[in-house]
């Protein structure tokens, strides 16, 4: 059986709406599909603090990150496209970053999780909804050895 990983991406407009809509991601795990606080990451504007984030609501946070674009030509882009973004979408991501914008990631490993947290990022109002995914480190390996 082949596992996959695919990162399932949304932009909310502010840290207000991303943290309301952690919330509601949190309490949708009592559904069946449902995820944990380790499924779920922040990528928030170096304007924005991580402790900001966690501490609005004395929840417990997700993974958050804080990214600023200065002094590295192409580093948020760089950053978005090592989380496993494609180019062309990191780069719409990164001016939605630098004008406010938090990047809101959740892992799934099945793909009714997948259309699970698509839909779950729709309902908390994210934007640009998207995913990439990538294969198991023993499915790579096995399609490496069967080139050689």
């Amino acid at each position: 059986m082949e596992a996959n990983s695919t990162e399932v991406f949304g932009i909310y407009e502010s840290s207000a709406h991303a943290e309301s809509a952690v919330d509601q991601i949190i309490e949708s795990r009592t559904v069946a599909g449902g995820f944990q606080h380790d499924d779920i990451s922040v990528l928030l504007p170096d304007t924005k603090s991580s402790k900001e984030f966690a501490h609005e609501k004395n929840t417990k946070a997700p993974e958050v990150t804080t990214t600023g674009v200065g002094g590295a030509v192409g580093g948020l882009v760089g950053a978005l496209v090592g989380m496993g973004i494609p180019g062309y979408e990191a780069k719409r991501y990164e001016g939605r970053l630098e004008n406010g914008g938090v990047l809101l990631s959740v892992h799934c490993d099945t793909s009714d999780r997948v259309a699970r947290a698509k839909d779950l990022l729709k309902q908390t109002g994210a934007e640009d909804i998207s995913s990439s995914g990538e294969a198991s480190a023993d499915t790579e390996a096995a399609a490496q050895a069967s080139k050689l």
